[in-house]
């Protein structure tokens, strides 16, 4: 061999030897082991060091493991340590102890800390124990008690929470007695190690200098000198209202308990503001503070003949509406409501608004729920605009400045040459029909007829007859709600020659017989209850005529009371029009036996009440009322009804007061849903499957319902432990009665008026509700809230009672043009007791934490019911949550953001409603109740086409963690 080849021979045995000691050993982890002694990259002859975790022990292998370069490159040489970590049986029971730290299961290397009770000192043993091995280690913590002697006796004061025998850590609490105060001392002393804490309460007599003076305020009980304890009571002068501070102010330790009364001025309505001159202003009532809810207010403004009023505003605060239908200022172009409206206002529209004569009426109504800060106007008096030729009154003005008969205004013909006298919007009535009505004879009705007019209604009729006639108006059927002679609420009025001459609501209608061959017939509604309305007839008649006599109540019930076949129909005596006082009807109804027989409803309206005591129709489930009873109505219910067999028992009473214009139904023979057997699991949809089946993960029910609400009983929240019953879905209409603290955590928001808003608790003393339920007043004293409620209008045993301590609303929240970031906190007094009864939800876990579109959730609350029963206990319903792109689509032209989600069903019937704003949506995951959704606004209520609208738990998540922590 030369040389030269030994040399690359050895030069390549080094090179091989180098990229053995440049190899290294791969990653290394054993189950239940703590590494130490070495990190990666790992290098030939580098040794780890492997340690059982805490509370596992050694089975076999070795602790230590070296990285060595085998055949096959480097390589772990060593057996692998196995450890043991078998979990814990329950924990061990310690007399006299509470522990925290450890939960079942107790896994290897779970502690748990034992610590003494309150009276008992540690004497030996160990304070925690841990679980290694499947074993408990350690000694059970030895707590001894120790009491005291008889307690101090202290001069002058009175003592609470101690009673002989004294154990340790009891204390006495010594308060000074009646006319005296602390000067020094210690107020408790607590037995502790055999001896009394601390040193005397002093305790010395004090009066009170001169009582506080409060504006606005008359003061009654005290005289001076002011004795310690003597209270003095503050009232509010009269037109003043309380906003705050104390009622009473009592003398104690030489000083005066609480805070001044606040008084404002009320913001209420009397009599018709008149206001007349060249200028002037006004404001509603309360202003700047918030006008209150079902107010009619009202102002009549006069200027000079020949002027025309010009109305400007600097504030506006109304709550809003696409068509101002809920609150709004209504500016009429006359002396009184009869004239034509010049403008209407709302949200915070602050354009100004022109007259055409010298005189204006405006009204401010608003309805039962959101207000605002009102308005602040001022009016002066202005020349009327040049408008060549001026148009006399009996004229109509064209927009090209041409005048024409008013006769002819709507006649089908361009009689102004613009067409301005025929514009589609000027000749309607707004209800649905023409406005200008001409001939020898007609009939026109409110809109829906013979089913309920609309809420927030503005409609008109003008009525012509031939030149030397009269116009005779009649009703055959007229259902309004309010009461003559005042009409506050609906009301249809008849105008003649610019005068009302007549007023009709309730079932008191209107008739007349004019002096002239022209009448207008005006018809509004408020934004709350409605009837079925009216059917008007006209006709031409001679100026001397007068009304025919009104037609004879209707005879008897007027149905049969045996109704045959698997189908027909019935109503309420006298329907549409309203039936009568203290009526009893009955029905009975027989289809075919295996049948089911299934009641609908075209239009139900009868005398609200709580628990139907007024005027009700009840069905019974069989031939008479000795039969099961199936369900009790009024209101405006319109959910179908449903015996069990094949017989039906109606039976109709009304009381001696208010009547309703009634209902009409329908009834047919169905098939009975199906039933499942005892150890079935019934689905929404009537389908049954194995009790077994479900909350295991899998969706054998069609509608996945055998998977919802699936809860683990152990979680710290969202978890009732009386779990809540949800009947099949398809015999149930806006929800069901929910079983007795099945949701725990829902909160009864109420002020000294009764149930506000709902609420929802979310950790033991903070409760979320909505903005808008507190936004007019957010003195926490004015507000109670109550836990563990189920009755809706009586007191339950299981409740908690709290004033509140703190009010926190949203820094951003906004009420226009609808409620956004709507959510307040209230701080509870003290914390809530936590039980079966009161328990809180769950939050989202972070701002990404939501339920995905169609996922089934629960809405719950007090709030109305609109006559789909279960009036008197919690309610709960089930909706499917809806994307927030769909729901924009649905609430066109209304925004929609992202501190906002939706849920509901397409068809409507299921929705909150008034009275559960600010209570919980809550939807089930990770084995939990999670609150996703605080209820805030939507249209109307249960309306097909529009879901539900809820502020985001989640998008405001950051918000209510910063606040409470």
């Amino acid at each position: 061999m030369r040389a030269g080849d030994v040399l690359l021979v050895l030069a390549t045995l080094t090179s091989v030897e180098l990229s053995y000691t440049q190899q290294t050993c791969g990653e290394i982890t054993l189950t239940n082991t703590v590494r130490s002694g070495c990190e990666a990259p790992f290098e030939l002859g580098e040794t780890c060091h492997f340690q059982c975790r805490t509370g596992c022990v050694r089975r076999r292998g070795r602790h230590n493991l070296t990285c060595r370069n085998r055949r096959k490159g480097p390589r772990w040489a060593g057996r692998r340590l196995s450890c043991s970590c078998t979990p814990c049986g329950s924990m061990p029971a310690v007399p006299n102890t509470s522990v925290t730290g450890c939960a079942s299961p107790y896994s290897a290397g779970e502690t748990c800390t034992y610590q003494c009770n309150a009276g008992f000192v540690a004497d030996g043993g160990d304070a925690n124990r841990t679980c290694i091995n499947g074993r408990w280690g350690g000694r059970n913590l030895i707590c001894s008690s120790n009491g005291c002697p008889s307690r101090p006796t202290v001069a002058d004061t009175v003592v609470t929470g101690c009673t002989p025998p004294y154990d340790a850590e009891e204390t006495c609490t010594y308060q000074c007695s009646s006319g005296f105060r602390s000067a020094g001392g210690d107020n408790t002393r607590t037995c502790r190690d055999g001896d009394w804490t601390g040193t005397d309460l002093v305790c010395e007599s004090n009066g009170c200098p001169s009582r506080p003076t409060v504006a606005d305020t008359v003061v009654t009980g005290c005289t001076p000198p002011y004795d310690a304890e003597e209270t003095c009571t503050y009232q509010c002068s009269s037109g003043f209202e309380s906003a705050g501070g104390d009622n009473r102010r009592t003398c104690r330790d030489g000083d005066w308990t609480g805070t001044d009364l606040v008084c404002e001025r009320q913001a209420v309505c009397e009599s018709t503001t008149m206001l007349s001159g060249v200028s002037g202003a006004f404001t509603s009532p309360g202003y700047p503070n918030n006008y209150q809810n079902n107010q009619q207010c009202s102002w009549k403004i006069t200027v000079a003949p020949e002027k025309i009023v010009a109305i400007s505003f600097t504030a506006m605060d109304i709550e809003n509406h696409h068509r101002c239908g809920y609150d709004a200022l209504v500016v009429y172009d006359g002396p009184t409501s009869a004239f034509p409206e010049a403008g209407r206002r709302c949200g915070s529209n602050k354009d100004q608004i022109l007259t055409t004569g010298h005189e204006v009426f405006l009204t401010l109504t608003s309805d039962g729920s959101i207000t605002g800060s009102g308005f602040s106007a001022s009016f002066r008096a202005e020349d009327p605009p040049t408008i060549a030729p001026t148009c006399s009154p009996g004229q109509f003005s064209c927009l090209n400045g041409n005048c024409i008969s008013n006769n002819v205004r709507c006649d089908g013909n361009d009689d102004c040459g613009d067409g301005s006298d025929e514009k589609a919007e000027r000749c309607q009535s707004g209800c649905g029909s023409p406005g200008f009505i001409r001939g020898v004879s007609g009939s026109f009705t409110s809109m829906n007829h013979p089913s309920q007019y609309s809420n927030n209604a503005n409609c008109e009729w003008t009525i012509t007859v031939s030149d030397t006639k009269a116009v005779q108006l009649t009703f055959d059927t007229f259902a309004l709600e309010g009461t003559p002679p005042g009409c506050s609420y609906d009301r249809v009025d008849i105008i003649e020659n610019g005068e009302r001459v007549a007023r009709g609501c309730g079932n008191a209608a209107p008739g007349y017989v004019s002096t002239t061959n022209q009448i207008r017939v005006l018809f509004r509604s408020d934004g709350s209850v409605t009837g079925t309305g009216f059917l008007a007839r006209f006709r031409e008649v001679e100026p001397s005529a007068t009304l025919p006599p009104p037609p004879p109540p209707p005879a008897g019930c007027g149905n049969p009371t045996a109704l045959p076949g698997d189908s027909g129909s019935f109503t309420s005596p006298g329907y549409p029009s309203r039936y009568p006082n203290n009526a009893e009807c009955s029905w009975t109804i027989s289809v075919t036996p295996g049948k089911i027989v299934v009641i609908r409803f075209a239009s139900f309206s009868l005398e609200a009440s709580g628990s139907c005591n007024y005027d009700a129709l009840t069905l019974y489930d069989g031939t008479d009322r000795n039969a099961p009873e199936v369900k009790k109505l009024c209101g405006t219910h319109s959910r179908e009804i449903a015996t069990t067999g094949s017989d039906a028992f109606l039976l109709f009473t009304s009381d001696g007061s208010v009547t309703q214009s009634g209902f009409s139904a329908t009834y047919t023979a169905e098939d009975p849903p199906p039933t499942c057997s005892p150890v079935e699991f019934t689905c929404f949809d009537g389908t049954c499957v194995s009790n077994g089946a479900t909350c295991d993960g899998r969706k054998d029910c069609a509608d996945g319902s055998d998977e919802f609400g699936c809860i683990n009983p152990g979680a710290s929240c969202g978890a009732p432990p009386i779990h809540p019953v949800f009947p099949p879905l398809n015999r149930i209409v806006g929800g069901e009665g929910a079983v007795s603290s099945s949701w725990p955590w829902q909160a009864s928001l109420q002020t000294s008026a009764g149930h506000r808003c709902g609420g929802t608790l979310i950790t033991p003393d903070w409760v979320v509700t909505a903005a808008h339920c507190v936004d007019d007043n957010t003195n926490p004293g004015r507000y109670t809230i109550v836990l563990g409620k189920h009755h809706t209008y009586s007191s339950d045993e299981t409740e908690q009672r709290f004033s509140l301590s703190r009010l926190i609303m949203h820094e951003n929240y906004a009420s226009s043009p609808v409620p956004n970031k709507d959510i307040a906190l209230l701080k509870l007094s003290q914390p809530a007791t936590i039980n079966q009864y009161v328990r809180t939800a769950c939050l989202p876990q972070d701002a990404e934490d939501n339920p995905t579109p169609g996922t089934m959730c629960v809405i719950t609350g007090w709030g109305n019911t609109q006559g789909t029963g279960d009036d008197d206990v919690l309610k709960q319903a089930r909706v499917p949550v809806v994307s927030n792109a769909a729901c924009r689509n649905a609430y066109s032209g209304r925004q929609i953001s992202n501190f906002m989600m939706c849920a509901g069903h397409p068809e409507g019937g299921h929705d909150t409603c008034q009275g559960d704003s600010g209570g919980p949506l809550v939807c089930s995951r990770r084995g939990t109740w999670v609150l996703d959704g605080v209820t805030s606004w939507g249209e109307g209520c249960a309306v097909p086409g529009y879901p539900g609208v809820y502020a985001s738990v989640s998008s405001l998540l950051d918000w209510i963690n910063q606040k409470i922590e």
